[in-house]
């Protein structure tokens, strides 16, 4: 085979193989999930839905937000809307 040697290795060994080939001092951030979550955080909120309550001396604004319409449409998502903003 001219000096290259076969072996076998399941697809998560493949995959950290990969990682720490590209960047050897991350290694340990990306599979522990740290460098992942850093960056769901830039993501912007671009649907939601406003409730707003008030009393005599009070008003409650509530603002729920989600990445897509179709989970702040749905009925769970309307109905903390609606008991999160009674008085």
């Amino acid at each position: 085979m001219n000096g290259w040697r076969r072996r076998s290795m399941d697809v998560w060994s493949a995959g950290r193989s990969a990682i720490k080939r590209r960047r050897p001092d991350d290694v340990e951030l990306r599979l522990s999930g740290v460098l992942t979550t850093t960056t769901t955080r830039a993501v912007e909120s671009a649907e939601g839905l406003l409730a707003i309550a008030q009393d005599e001396k009070m008003a409650v604004v509530v603002e729920l937000n989600r990445e897509t319409d179709f989970v702040a449409r749905n009925d769970v998502f309307q109905y903390l809307r609606a008991t999160g903003s009674q008085l």
